[in-house]
């Protein structure tokens, strides 16, 4: 078979970011002398999806839904206190990413933060979930607390995320590898977080004599809590002691010494790359668009469709189809490809499927509430959701990938932790964004709290269909038109890598 028919996973040794040929335990030799990543680095990488899927999916997916209508906190406080803590996000952030290019310890720069991140990030978690009186008392108290609170779980998730994306320019530096090794993370992530969906619907959230409608079940979401927390102290060290045997291979900061000034012109040098702030504006808007779907999943789940929770449960194990799914297009889209327009296309087939559903039935196009046709059309869209899903967080940390090269060329710095820091503070803008939006829409048509579904008047479902539908395409359509502005080829990227190779090969 020539290469051309298959997706090239093996990046060349002697190169930044290549790993020992000596080491079996780190990849395998090629008779072409190429080395690939083993599978169990890939898999170790991947576990650490399990991880953030759970903390960022709790907060995003289910934060709503819990404090607002499960215990009556006002939506308007949920979304103003998960959005103010990306003010704490946008400062720290960038600080952890540079604090982590810059630290030196025998275990390298990446892997202690994210051993110390476990036990924070799981005790914090549990805690979210199981809120004392006293923080609920009064809608001033509600805000400071689930604002602090919220602030520090996105502050371990930082220490822990920042460092795990921080490596994969660092363990290869092959413009489709990259895609690769990202692909086994975005598979499990989404695999996951549809497997604890299901967990949720099928068993924590479950309808009781005392909850006629599951997602107001207090006491599955307390449950769920430190089932959450024990996967994610778990995963975290998992995945640590996984990569634990590539610390002697990966690359080093050439500037072993700095000073705090140097610090600070690095918070800003990085983020004049075109390229790097056209990708950055997209994933915000995109960050907007997942985080109100997400934040207004179960209200349009069980108010607007009027799915019960059987079918939601078995709707979350369907969508687990899309993983093999996107695993089966990932090389068929990306390799020989431009990252750029493989993106677009996703973000365009995202669009469709996010609004095109709820447009549709605001004109009466769609099947009717409780058809077999609504429900099988409703797993369909699942299905495809979980494959964008997947396949755009593929491209879009794939291409933040290259920007760390790009910018390394032209400087001569090699600030992974910092530009990488970037796509977590991205990825926490879904919840906070996403809350925000779905708060001030749900206080805008003055939709109940602790309300059984059969109570809800019809109005107010339309009125929460006619704000979602709409308002997802402008946003999504919008960050299509950012998108264009990203500018690095791949010739550009082999470009960028032999100028990276020449300056260390002068320096050797």
């Amino acid at each position: 078979m020539s290469r051309g028919r298959r997706w090239p996973w093996r990046f060349s040794s002697g190169r930044r970011g290549s790993l020992a040929l000596n080491d079996s335990r780190q990849g395998q030799v090629s008779s072409s002398g190429e080395v690939t990543l083993d599978l169990s680095t890939k898999l170790s990488f991947s576990v650490a999806a399990m991880a953030s899927g759970t903390l960022s999916m709790g907060v995003a997916y289910f934060s709503m839904v819990y404090y607002n209508a499960a215990l009556g906190v006002s939506a308007t406080i949920v979304g103003a206190a998960l959005a103010l803590a990306l003010v704490v996000d946008a400062i720290s952030d960038p600080l952890v990413g540079t604090w982590s290019d810059r630290v030196r310890t025998r275990w390298g720069r990446r892997l202690p933060f994210m051993y110390a991140a476990a036990l924070p990030s799981a005790i914090l978690f549990w805690v979210f979930w199981n809120p004392p009186v006293w923080a609920l008392a009064s809608d001033v108290m509600a805000f400071w607390y689930l604002f602090l609170l919220t602030a520090a779980i996105r502050l371990t998730i930082t220490l822990f995320d920042v460092p795990v994306m921080a490596l994969v320019p660092e363990l290869t530096d092959s413009y489709d590898g990259r895609s690769e090794l990202l692909s086994y993370h975005s598979n499990m992530l989404f695999g996951w977080t549809a497997l604890v969906s299901a967990a949720m619907y099928g068993y924590f959230l479950k309808s009781t004599p005392e909850y006629t409608t599951g997602v107001l079940n207090v006491t599955g979401y307390q449950e769920a809590g430190l089932a959450g927390a024990l996967v994610v102290v778990v995963a975290m060290w998992a995945c640590a002691a996984g990569l634990h045997k590539h610390i002697p291979r990966l690359q080093e900061h050439q500037d072993a010494a700095t000073h705090t000034a140097t610090h600070f012109r690095d918070l800003l040098k990085p983020f004049r790359n075109r390229s790097l702030a056209a990708l950055l504006a997209s994933r915000l808007i995109s960050a907007a668009v997942y985080g109100t779907h997400a934040a207004l999943f179960q209200y349009m789940a069980r108010y607007f469709w009027d799915l019960p929770e059987h079918v939601l449960f078995v709707f979350s194990l369907v969508a687990v189809i899309g993983v093999p799914v996107a695993f089966w297009l990932m090389p068929r889209l990306f390799y020989g490809r431009e990252k750029k327009h493989v993106a677009i296309l996703i973000l365009s087939v995202g669009l469709v499927c996010d609004s095109g559903p709820v447009i549709l039935r605001l004109f009466d196009l769609m099947p009717a509430n409780g058809t077999d046709a609504l429900i099988y059309t409703y797993y369909g869209i699942g299905i495809v959701q979980n494959a964008i899903g997947i396949l755009s967080a593929v491209a879009i940390g794939s291409m933040l990938a290259e920007v760390v090269d790009d910018h390394a060329a032209r400087t001569g710095d090699h600030l992974a932790g910092l530009i990488s820091s970037s796509q977590t503070f991205m990825k926490k803008a879904t919840s906070g964004l996403g809350t925000a939006i779905a708060g001030w829409v749900l206080a805008a048509i003055s939709f109940p709290t602790k309300t059984d579904v059969s109570e809800v008047p019809a109005e107010t479902i339309f009125d929460l269909g006619l704000f979602y539908g709409p308002l997802l395409a402008v946003l999504s359509l919008a960050a299509i038109l950012v998108l264009l502005g990203y500018n690095i080829s791949r010739a550009d990227h082999d470009r960028n890598i032999e100028t990276i190779a020449a300056r260390e090969g002068q320096g050797a």
